[in-house]
């Protein structure tokens, strides 16, 4: 069983972004801690959280704006995290 985890996902350029809607990205494997399943959940719901604007502002927003507000059980729910309700 090939099991990884990913470092960073680094995300290039954002003017292609911008103009074209497109993004290089990157995920650097450091140990032998996820399945392979587990670790393209990650990116998809990484990649999700910083592209749709909707999930943007209520997740990522909250959580490094106003933390205070950051709903966890919501984030866990709508990502069908282990022991989310």
């Amino acid at each position: 069983m090939n099991c990884f985890s990913i470092k960073v996902f680094y995300f290039y350029d954002i003017e292609i972004v911008i103009l074209l809607g497109i993004s290089l990205v990157r995920g650097d494997i450091i140990d032998f801690k996820l399945s392979k399943a587990e670790a393209q959940s990650v990116f998809d719901n990484t990649r999700r959280l910083l592209t749709d604007p909707d999930l943007y502002h209520k997740f990522v927003y909250s959580f490094n704006k106003q933390p205070d507000q950051f709903n966890y059980s919501a984030f866990a729910s709508h990502f069908e995290l282990p022991g989310s309700p």
